[in-house]
């Protein structure tokens, strides 16, 4: 399976500095994604993508009361998360994590309109990373 291995930056946009997401989708044990979106404390999304039994995702994403989302994005029908992540209205998050065609995530970190990240997860060639609205430096390791 081809996959994007690691994919590591900062983003710097309204929200607090220092937002920070790993990504590591290879086989294998560990945390896939760690992911800090909040102007708070602690860790707003904690993601595993390897196969196997759990949780995939946790989440914690506004400044308000704790919003929780537990997911199993391994196998079974598709799986989708639509969130708002920006301080204003509209959908930052669309997540479909399941196998097959069509796989993407799209993100919108800063408080206005616009994507800032496109990226497609499914299974083999054609990774893709779209970064838009928000200036990035990203470190791709395939």
């Amino acid at each position: 399976m081809s996959c994007l291995d690691v994919v590591s930056f900062d983003l710097v946009s309204n929200f607090h500095p220092g937002i920070a997401l790993d990504l590591d989708l290879d086989s294998g044990p560990g945390i896939a994604l760690d992911l800090d979106l909040d102007s708070g404390p602690g860790i707003a999304l904690d993601l595993d993508l390897d196969s196997g039994p759990g949780i995939a995702l946790d989440l914690d994403l506004d400044s308000g009361p704790g919003i929780a989302l537990d997911l199993d994005l391994v196998s079974g029908p598709g799986i989708a998360l639509d969130l708002n992540l920006d301080s204003g209205p509209g959908i930052a998050l669309d997540r479909d994590l399941d196998s097959g065609p069509g796989i993407a995530l799209d993100l919108n970190l800063d408080s206005g309109p616009g994507i800032a990240l496109d990226l497609d997860l499914d299974s083999g060639p054609g990774i893709a990373l779209d970064l838009k609205s928000i200036p990035v430096p990203v470190l791709l390791s395939i």
